[in-house]
């Protein structure tokens, strides 16, 4: 059972989370905007926290899901490698995998691209997945 505390302190780490999705506008000195699209590693690694604390399975599996796009999107094969093996959802599984490959392949991360394409369940799906990366 959760204290008041432990719920009031996961509430915040989902907020926070959740805002962290947008980019981040910094204004140098004479007015240039530097657009940053990823939070960082931090962030992501917030957010993947967060997700993990999720009870209701089919949300947790949702909440991984979308973290490991992130993080293979920011680059951050770590984190999205941590999400994808958390889904328990086979399916889930392996449809996140598949993103979280061509995300981070796309972010010029092709070993660990290729780490999480091993992990896809389906041997069809994970053929298909190795074969379009090797030709990046």
């Amino acid at each position: 059972m959760h204290t008041r505390f432990q719920v009031t302190l996961l509430a915040i780490a989902v907020a926070f989370a959740g805002g962290c999705d947008r980019k981040s506008q910094v204004t140098a000195p004479g007015g240039a905007s530097n657009a940053t699209p990823f939070p960082g590693h931090l962030a992501v690694s917030a957010q993947l926290e967060a997700a993990l604390a999720i009870q209701n399975p089919i949300q947790r599996d949702d909440a991984l899901s979308a973290v490991a796009q992130t993080a293979a999107e920011g680059g951050d094969g770590t984190v999205a490698m941590a999400a994808v093996v958390a889904i328990m959802n086979p399916q889930l599984k392996d449809d996140t995998a598949v993103l979280a490959a061509k995300g981070l392949a796309n972010a010029g991360k092709g070993s660990e691209a290729t780490g999480i394409a091993k992990i896809i369940l389906n041997p069809i799906l994970r053929d298909e997945t190795l074969l379009d990366l090797s030709k990046l």
